[in-house]
Protein backbone atom coordinates (compact mmCIF):
# COMPACT_ATOMS: atom_id res chain seq x y z
CA UNK A 1 0.00 0.00 0.00
CA UNK A 2 2.82 2.41 0.83
CA UNK A 3 4.73 1.81 -2.38
CA UNK A 4 1.75 1.28 -4.68
CA UNK A 5 1.21 3.94 -7.32
CA UNK A 6 -2.56 3.79 -6.82
CA UNK A 7 -2.53 5.02 -3.22
CA UNK A 8 -0.76 8.30 -2.52
CA UNK A 9 -0.24 9.03 1.18
CA UNK A 10 0.61 12.76 0.86
CA UNK A 11 -2.57 13.23 -1.16
CA UNK A 12 -4.47 11.39 1.57
CA UNK A 13 -3.06 13.74 4.21
CA UNK A 14 -4.31 16.73 2.21
CA UNK A 15 -7.75 15.13 1.85
CA UNK A 16 -7.88 14.47 5.58
CA UNK A 17 -6.89 18.05 6.38
CA UNK A 18 -9.59 19.37 4.05
CA UNK A 19 -12.25 17.15 5.64
CA UNK A 20 -11.14 18.20 9.15
CA UNK A 21 -11.41 21.86 8.13
CA UNK A 22 -14.88 21.27 6.67
CA UNK A 23 -15.91 19.54 9.91
CA UNK A 24 -14.57 22.49 11.91
CA UNK A 25 -16.49 24.97 9.76
CA UNK A 26 -19.65 22.91 10.18
CA UNK A 27 -19.08 22.74 13.94
CA UNK A 28 -18.53 26.50 14.11
CA UNK A 29 -22.05 27.07 12.83
CA UNK A 30 -23.64 25.27 15.78
CA UNK A 31 -21.14 24.77 18.61
CA UNK A 32 -18.93 27.07 20.73
CA UNK A 33 -15.29 27.87 19.98
CA UNK A 34 -13.81 25.17 22.22
CA UNK A 35 -15.66 22.46 20.28
CA UNK A 36 -14.27 23.82 17.00
CA UNK A 37 -10.74 23.89 18.39
CA UNK A 38 -11.32 20.34 19.64
CA UNK A 39 -12.22 19.18 16.14
CA UNK A 40 -9.17 20.91 14.69
CA UNK A 41 -6.83 19.61 17.41
CA UNK A 42 -8.20 16.06 17.21
CA UNK A 43 -7.92 16.02 13.43
CA UNK A 44 -4.39 17.40 13.49
CA UNK A 45 -3.26 14.91 16.13
CA UNK A 46 -4.87 12.06 14.22
CA UNK A 47 -3.17 13.05 10.95
CA UNK A 48 0.20 13.40 12.70
CA UNK A 49 -0.29 10.02 14.40
CA UNK A 50 -1.13 8.38 11.06
CA UNK A 51 1.94 9.97 9.47
CA UNK A 52 4.20 8.63 12.20
CA UNK A 53 2.64 5.15 11.95
CA UNK A 54 3.20 5.26 8.18
CA UNK A 55 6.86 6.16 8.73
CA UNK A 56 7.25 3.24 11.15
CA UNK A 57 5.65 0.87 8.67
CA UNK A 58 7.98 2.01 5.91
CA UNK A 59 10.99 1.41 8.18
CA UNK A 60 9.69 -2.04 9.03
CA UNK A 61 9.12 -2.98 5.37
CA UNK A 62 12.55 -1.87 4.14
CA UNK A 63 15.17 -4.46 3.44
CA UNK A 64 17.05 -3.44 6.57
CA UNK A 65 15.97 -5.39 9.61
CA UNK A 66 15.21 -2.98 12.44
CA UNK A 67 15.42 -4.44 15.90
CA UNK A 68 12.19 -5.40 17.63
CA UNK A 69 13.21 -3.28 20.59
CA UNK A 70 13.52 -0.17 18.39
CA UNK A 71 10.12 -0.77 16.76
CA UNK A 72 8.46 -1.37 20.12
CA UNK A 73 9.92 1.70 21.78
CA UNK A 74 9.22 3.96 18.80
CA UNK A 75 5.55 2.92 18.89
CA UNK A 76 5.32 3.35 22.65
CA UNK A 77 7.10 6.71 22.42
CA UNK A 78 4.63 7.89 19.77
CA UNK A 79 1.67 6.86 21.90
CA UNK A 80 3.15 8.47 25.03
CA UNK A 81 3.63 11.76 23.23
CA UNK A 82 0.09 11.60 21.82
CA UNK A 83 -1.36 10.82 25.25
CA UNK A 84 0.61 13.58 26.94
CA UNK A 85 -0.53 16.16 24.37
CA UNK A 86 -4.16 15.10 24.78
CA UNK A 87 -3.91 15.25 28.58
CA UNK A 88 -2.20 18.64 28.39
CA UNK A 89 -4.78 20.29 26.15
CA UNK A 90 -7.65 18.66 28.04
CA UNK A 91 -6.34 19.74 31.45
CA UNK A 92 -5.89 23.32 30.26
CA UNK A 93 -9.53 23.25 29.10
CA UNK A 94 -8.54 24.51 25.65
CA UNK A 95 -10.79 22.09 23.80
CA UNK A 96 -14.04 20.27 24.20
CA UNK A 97 -13.40 16.54 24.58
CA UNK A 98 -16.35 15.64 22.34
CA UNK A 99 -14.90 17.87 19.62
CA UNK A 100 -11.54 16.17 20.13
CA UNK A 101 -13.17 12.77 19.63
CA UNK A 102 -14.94 13.96 16.51
CA UNK A 103 -11.64 15.22 15.12
CA UNK A 104 -9.98 11.89 15.86
CA UNK A 105 -12.82 9.99 14.19
CA UNK A 106 -12.41 11.75 10.85
CA UNK A 107 -9.16 10.05 9.82
CA UNK A 108 -10.15 6.39 10.50
CA UNK A 109 -13.38 6.90 8.56
CA UNK A 110 -11.41 8.38 5.65
CA UNK A 111 -8.98 5.46 5.75
CA UNK A 112 -11.88 3.01 5.50
CA UNK A 113 -13.44 4.98 2.63
CA UNK A 114 -10.14 5.19 0.73
CA UNK A 115 -9.64 1.45 1.23
CA UNK A 116 -13.10 0.70 -0.16
CA UNK A 117 -12.56 3.01 -3.15
CA UNK A 118 -9.16 1.45 -3.81
CA UNK A 119 -10.61 -2.08 -3.60
CA UNK A 120 -13.42 -1.11 -5.98
CA UNK A 121 -10.90 0.30 -8.48
CA UNK A 122 -8.79 -2.86 -8.29
CA UNK A 123 -11.88 -5.05 -8.73
CA UNK A 124 -12.98 -3.04 -11.77
CA UNK A 125 -9.49 -3.37 -13.23
CA UNK A 126 -9.55 -7.13 -12.71
CA UNK A 127 -13.03 -7.39 -14.22
CA UNK A 128 -11.90 -5.52 -17.31
CA UNK A 129 -8.92 -7.82 -17.78
CA UNK A 130 -10.70 -11.08 -16.87
CA UNK A 131 -12.81 -11.48 -20.04
CA UNK A 132 -9.65 -11.34 -22.14
CA UNK A 133 -8.13 -14.22 -20.21
CA UNK A 134 -11.24 -16.37 -20.10
CA UNK A 135 -12.00 -16.39 -23.82
CA UNK A 136 -12.08 -19.79 -25.42
CA UNK A 137 -10.01 -20.25 -28.53
CA UNK A 138 -11.93 -20.52 -31.77
CA UNK A 139 -12.30 -23.95 -33.22
CA UNK A 140 -12.28 -24.25 -36.98
CA UNK A 141 -14.62 -26.94 -38.20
Amino acid sequence: MAGDAGFNMPRFYVKAAIVVCIMAIAASLRFPRDAVTGVLAGGALSIINLREMHKGLRVMLRMERPSARRLFFSGIFRLLILTSVIILIASMKLVNLLGLLIGFAVVPVLIAMEGLFYARRMQALEDREAPLCNQKPRQNL
